[in-house]
This record gives structure tokens, C-alpha cells and sequence, in this order.
């Protein structure tokens, strides 16, 4: 099963243009933030929703998920789906 997962990310679906983006603003680390769950990624998901992103837009995006995990100690995390009409 990891290979497959593995041959996915390879071939680029996860980019910015594949068939599943993850992450088209570079994520929380390209954003100068740790990490902890703050729901910063929820900003980036609503820009996206809204076609704000300009050449990091995906186009057409209709469904959006922002997941925060951390403070590993303590096991808080959360995810949210988001979608437009």
C-alpha cells in the first residue's frame, strides 16, 4: 500500500495541477509558522474556495479540507471540510 501511496505522490497529484493538490500555498512551514494547531490552514482553504490565490489558485476548487494537529502530548487536532456551491 505505501508504494502505491508513494507512486501517487511521485507522479504529481498532489501538485498544484494534479489530480489532488495538497497544500498549493507550500503550507504552514512556507506560511513562518511552527505548526501547533491554530487553524491558519483554514485561511489558506477559504482563499482557495474564493478563487483568491492567484497563481496558486486551483482551478475550479469546490471542496477544501484544513486538518491541525499538535501538542502530541496532549493529542489535539482537528479537521474541518469546507465546500462552495
Amino acid at each position: 500500500m505505501w508504494a502505491r501511496r508513494a507512486a501517487f505522490v511521485k507522479e504529481g497529484h498532489t501538485r498544484l495541477g494534479g489530480s489532488l493538490p495538497v497544500n498549493p500555498d507550500g503550507g504552514v512551514l512556507s506560511n513562518s509558522h511552527c505548526g501547533d494547531p491554530s487553524g491558519l490552514m483554514v485561511i489558506g482553504v477559504v482563499k482557495q474556495l474564493r478563487g483568491e490565490c492567484g497563481a496558486r489558485q486551483v482551478p475550479g476548487a469546490k471542496i477544501g479540507v484544513a486538518q491541525q494537529q499538535g501538542f502530541a502530548v496532549h493529542g489535539i487536532g482537528s479537521t474541518l471540510v469546507m465546500a462552495v456551491d
